[in-house]
């Protein structure tokens, strides 16, 4: 039950509710100064799809880091020496 919790608040709170906020600063950023506007052509727009996918590529390796990368990491830092401590406090 607790692991099905950290996997909902994972995906729900990080990368949904995150990816929302990320996506509409990144797609104003882009929709606002990023353009380049040229007459006589057709108005270019930022999608969202796009947008999320921007997100997704690189959510995909800030998870593989903090969720993936950490349990690799845990008999390293749970074991009792100088070298643990000072990870377990970086």
């Amino acid at each position: 039950v607790d692991l099905l919790l950290l996997v909902l608040h994972a995906f729900l709170v990080h990368f949904v509710l995150f990816g929302v906020i990320v996506i509409i600063g990144g797609r104003h950023v882009a929709q606002r100064y990023l353009r380049h506007h040229q007459p006589h052509t057709v108005p270019q727009d930022v999608e969202w799809l796009y947008a999320f996918d921007i997100h997704c590529n690189g959510f995909f390796l800030l998870f593989l880091i903090t969720h993936v990368l950490q349990y690799l990491f845990l008999p390293l830092v749970l074991s009792p020496s100088f070298a643990s401590l000072f990870l377990g406090n970086l």
